[in-house]
């Protein structure tokens, strides 16, 4: 990416950029021996990166699993730690940038903050900004305003790094800070959205 002479701020999201969600998730519902192939390929359609309907699915979770919903959700909150890993790229990026780097990311303060441990990721963050800490979600400006606060940082010299391209980078946009869009299989770029398909790709001062 290009200018980034005055970048002194990363803001990065969570799952599917400095974690491979998806692969943690699929790794969980393969050590379900009670889940079939057919059974895995339509919960991982129903999860859709994370961003699906999180009731529908743990409705579908506890018919195939037959489970109450506290059981269920323990289940896949214990299976997603357990077998979270980084992107790759995630860790040389965060030790490289030299300035301050915040986790910006929707979801429950404690399992978002748990996976970020898991990780190993904790020591390069600086702030970590969720969703359920402001009882608003991204693309809503309060997350990345409390995300530049924590840090003492300006839109202008901050860049965000995201899969999502509403949530994450028009979010940010709206903002008046400048995004790239991390690649996956479940949104298509829009036009004029800079993107990477791998963290390496992202160019520092």
């Amino acid at each position: 990416m290009s200018d980034t002479s005055t970048l002194s701020t990363l803001l990065c999201d969570l799952d599917n950029t400095l974690i491979d969600r998806d692969a943690a998730f699929e790794a969980w519902l393969h050590s379900e021996p009670s889940l079939s192939a057919t059974d895995r390929a339509e919960l991982l359609c129903i999860d859709a990166g994370g961003h699906g309907s999180r009731a529908q699915l743990f409705a579908a979770l506890r018919r195939k699993l037959q489970l109450s919903v506290t059981q269920v959700r323990k289940r896949f909150e214990e299976g997603i730690l357990a077998h979270i890993t980084v992107k790759a790229g995630a860790i040389a990026l965060l030790r490289a940038f030299s300035g301050s780097k915040v986790v910006i990311t929707n979801g429950t303060a404690q399992l978002q903050r748990a996976k970020l441990q898991a990780a190993g990721l904790g020591p390069f963050i600086d702030a970590v900004i969720v969703s359920e800490d402001l009882g608003q979600r991204k693309p809503h400006p309060a997350l990345f305003q409390a995300a530049l606060h924590a840090v003492s940082a300006q839109a202008v010299h901050a860049l965000m790094i995201g899969d999502h391209p509403i949530h994450d980078i028009e979010g940010a946009r709206r903002q008046g800070i400048r995004g790239v869009l991390l690649r996956t299989r479940w949104f298509d770029p829009p036009p004029g959205v800079r993107t990477i398909s791998s963290l390496s790709e992202v160019q520092l001062p």
